[in-house]
């Protein structure tokens, strides 16, 4: 759609996996088989309807007496959704994934488990994006900030 210049938005959720021993992140749709499509002028929803893919429209109910000879009654309608609402939506489950995503929250306690610092009790601080955690590891009665992969900890 964006040959015809028609803004598109697909959610996806993003986490990281290991698979043999490594750290991959994979990348699934929240909302499968379904995009939000930025339409400046309502003409253009025909052209959507056109492509090839799409098979339909999220619609609502709607009262329609608008047209003269026609029997009033229920029509569907396409639903509306703002572009504030839409970025609102994907912030709110990237809030929620993130924290999902990573097993842990801010203030829990977990065990690093790969490098340096392996078997030091570890207060995660911050989730930061691409798996990343940054802790407090007590070394020697001191507090010391670091960052680390989600691989590296386990939960304590």
């Amino acid at each position: 759609m964006g040959k015809l210049g028609i803004a598109t938005v697909r959610l996806r959720h993003s986490e990281i996996v290991i698979r043999r021993n490594r750290r991959a992140i994979r990348s699934t749709p929240i909302l499968p088989r379904t995009i939000f499509v930025g339409l400046p002028e309502r003409s253009q929803l025909g052209q959507v309807l056109a492509y090839p893919g799409v098979s339909e429209v999220v619609s609502a109910p709607a009262f329609d007496a608008s047209a003269a000879g026609n029997i009033p009654g229920v029509v569907h309608r396409p639903v509306e959704v703002a572009a504030e609402q839409v970025g609102a939506f994907a912030v709110m489950l990237g809030r929620a994934n993130a924290s999902e995503s990573v097993g842990l929250k801010v203030g829990d306690q977990a065990r690093v488990c790969e490098g340096p610092f392996a078997s030091f009790t570890a207060t995660v601080r911050k989730l930061l994006p691409k798996g990343r955690v940054e802790v407090d590891v007590s070394i020697f009665g001191r507090q010391s900030s670091m960052r680390l992969d989600r691989t590296q900890l386990d939960a304590a």
